[in-house]
């Protein structure tokens, strides 16, 4: 049997938001609370990593990571998938042995937020704390853990710049959250970069970008590779209902941002039931936006795709949507907008259109009910 390739198993670790150290994002294994970055080096190199090592290299699927095997069996592109294609270096078969140098990590310092998203949950945001009873209140399968223990990782300046002289391969770290410039720890990590000028490291950082940014600006003059990662998931009211935050705020630091530093600025649209049908509108304010700046956007990432709660996927769409959807991907297609890569177009396009009706009427319930609720929310 062939092998199963992951260049998180091999090569990342990943931090989060409650502090546990796991192999990325998606996988299911969770080790003790970080207390201080030297444990990254025990857990690398632990039992735990090398049994799922082991076992991907046996073409089996770890327990930890059944995530990733259900999304690609669903034709949904999954955290492997996605990771094997966007990192720096690719092998073609596992050593088995320990890996001397770590060569990325992503980390979420916490859960701190300020923004209460609906497709969001507790564990990665602590605004959503005061949803918690009353969304499992409406049974629409969502249960959520403990929501009261958040780790938050305070890594000083020295912390980081011990850590980066030990991770000499360092060559990639993605900072997540919660909201990372909310983070004293993201800026401690950002000042140690520039005191080693360890500007051969990759930093990609993920933001709702509503926070105050001249600081972050600076940043990116100073660090090559520092690049902001917006995340936004419509226009308008749209935007509003989703992130609960007023539009407006976010279009003008945007706004910023692609006139300071238009070249390392990406835009993450994640795809769901409600805003899937405006994602035309959004690229055309998108294209607006860099004439009125007079800078180009580097990309626009259209990989991202609601599954959990799953009724707000963008595949619980009626029937007369998905031609709508179907004809509006067409649309974009034809209008080559160089942020946009027209595979992924594509790949959005068949997973909406070969998706099974079944869905749409099975969580239709669940779906008004959620909606309703934070309707009255949005108002408040």
């Amino acid at each position: 049997m062939n092998s199963i390739y992951c260049y998180d198993s091999e090569l990342a670790l990943s931090i989060s938001p409650k502090g546990f150290l796991t192999p990325c994002c998606a996988s299911s294994l969770r080790k003790e609370v970080v207390n201080e970055l030297a444990d990254l080096s025990d857990f690398y190199n632990g039992s735990e990593m090398k049994n799922i090592r082991e076992t991907l290299a046996r073409g089996e699927w770890p327990n930890s990571c059944l995530a990733c095997k259900s999304r690609e069996r669903k034709g949904v592109l999954s955290r492997r998938q996605k990771s094997n294609k966007t990192n720096l270096k690719k092998i073609d078969s596992y050593s088995l042995e320990t890996i001397a140098s770590l060569e990325k990590i992503d980390i979420a310092f916490s859960n701190k937020c300020n923004m209460d998203c609906v497709f969001c949950s507790p564990e990665f945001s602590s605004m959503w704390k005061k949803h918690v009873k009353s969304v499992q209140d409406l049974d629409v399968g969502l249960r959520f853990g403990k929501t009261d223990s958040s780790t938050s990782m305070d890594f000083s300046k020295e912390d980081w710049i011990s850590f980066l002289v030990e991770a000499s391969g360092l060559k990639k770290i993605d900072v997540k959250g919660g909201e990372p410039t909310i983070e004293e720890s993201f800026i401690n990590l950002l000042e140690a970069v520039v005191e080693l000028s360890r500007f051969d490291i990759h930093i990609n950082v993920n933001t709702n970008g509503i926070g105050k940014n001249d600081k972050f600006i600076k940043y990116v003059k100073l660090i090559p590779n520092l690049n902001y990662c917006f995340s936004i998931d419509g226009i308008g009211k749209t935007y509003e209902f989703i992130r609960g935050q007023k539009f407006s705020l976010i279009e003008e630091n945007f706004k910023k941002y692609l006139a300071h530093c238009s070249e390392r600025v990406t835009v993450n649209f994640t795809s769901c039931n409600l805003n899937i049908l405006g994602l035309e509108d959004f690229v055309g304010w998108l294209s607006s936006l860099e004439l009125f700046v007079g800078k180009r956007l580097a990309y626009l990432d259209l990989r991202q795709i609601v599954d959990h709660p799953d009724f707000l996927s963008p595949l619980v769409i009626s029937e007369g949507e998905v031609l709508q959807a179907k004809n509006m991907l067409l649309r974009i297609a034809k209008k080559n907008y160089h942020f946009i890569k027209k595979n992924e177009l594509y790949d959005l396009n068949n997973l909406i259109v070969n998706s099974s009706r079944d869905e749409y009427y099975k969580h239709k319930d669940s779906l008004e009910k959620y909606l309703s609720y934070f309707k009255q929310v949005r108002m408040t």
